[in-house]
């Protein structure tokens, strides 16, 4: 069965329905662990954001979720240093979004960055509908951002590139200008152009500043170009070894000893052991 968001009608959902809504509630996680569960669970989109530290993550996750949900300031420091989660129903379609902290900066030692990892793919099984690449377009093109491919396909694989889009964001510093983003691509660093083209040539643009309204729009057309993505991937969420051993290991600790509480009502992460220990040992096998 494909996913519904992969199909043309959700679009049309985001279109019609007005009933913009606001959840502050934990989601519900018993659903993911049923054995046979296919890798098209249709409930929650799942959005992670990736990137370096003040490339603004959270401030897009906000933007997502419209309201200010993660903590965000314009820093060298990163101001996030764990991993946490948020959900939004807009126009009938429900979100997980989740914060990462500078994975692409390599100041977290490998142990730390693998811990990161199993805290934010816990909250997603039985896997990512997309991973949003956030870069600033008011700052060069950094080290860490020309390496950012390299670390996806190192932690997740070539295929987590299938579900791959460029977010740019701090947009007002292009419009301040009089550019569209298009122009400021075809106009602008190479590198930049080879990323959007390794992530499907799929990206969209965001003023974190703007209006509500303005901010929806984008919101809008990033759904559009998920629902395009994963239509173009058969339906099917981003899956690898990692999360379907990551998926097992939560459902034996289901069975073990019942519900666990994974996320907290503030969009703290609760890490589960056995599911770090997973995840070590998986990198420590494909390393």
């Amino acid at each position: 069965m494909m996913d519904r968001y992969s199909m043309p009608t959700a679009v049309t959902k985001l279109n019609d329905r007005d009933n913009d809504t606001l959840e502050k509630k934990p989601f519900k996680h018993s659903d993911w662990y049923n054995e046979g569960e296919q890798q098209t669970q249709s409930d929650i989109m799942r959005i992670i954001c990736l990137g370096r530290t003040g490339a603004g993550k959270s401030s897009l996750g906000n933007t997502l979720l419209g309201q200010k949900w993660f903590k965000s300031k314009q820093s060298t420091k990163s101001v996030t240093e764990k991993c946490a989660v948020g959900n939004r129903l807009f126009k009938g379609i429900q979100m997980s979004v989740v914060d990462t902290p500078g994975l692409f900066d390599n100041k977290l030692s490998q142990s730390e960055c693998h811990k990161e990892i199993a805290r934010c793919i816990q909250t997603v099984v039985p896997g990512p509908h997309a991973f949003l690449i956030v870069i600033r377009c008011d700052t060069r093109f950094t080290p860490e951002e020309k390496a950012c491919i390299i670390w996806i396909k190192e932690k997740f694989g070539e295929k987590a590139l299938d579900y791959c889009i460029v977010v740019m964001t701090h947009l007002d510093s292009v419009e301040k200008d009089d550019q569209t983003i298009e122009q400021f691509i075809k106009d602008g660093d190479e590198e930049i152009k080879e990323l959007i083209t390794k992530c499907g040539g799929r990206y969209c643009a965001v003023n974190n500043d703007a209006s509500a309204e303005e901010k929806d729009i984008v919101l809008i057309k990033l759904l559009q170009i998920i629902s395009i993505m994963i239509k173009a991937n058969d339906g099917k969420v981003f899956t690898n070894e990692m999360i379907r051993r990551l998926t097992k290991a939560l459902r034996r600790n289901k069975e073990a000893h019942g519900e666990y509480k994974m996320i907290e009502p503030d969009g703290t992460i609760n890490p589960l052991p056995e599911v770090e220990e997973e995840v070590a040992e998986y990198y420590q096998n494909h390393h």
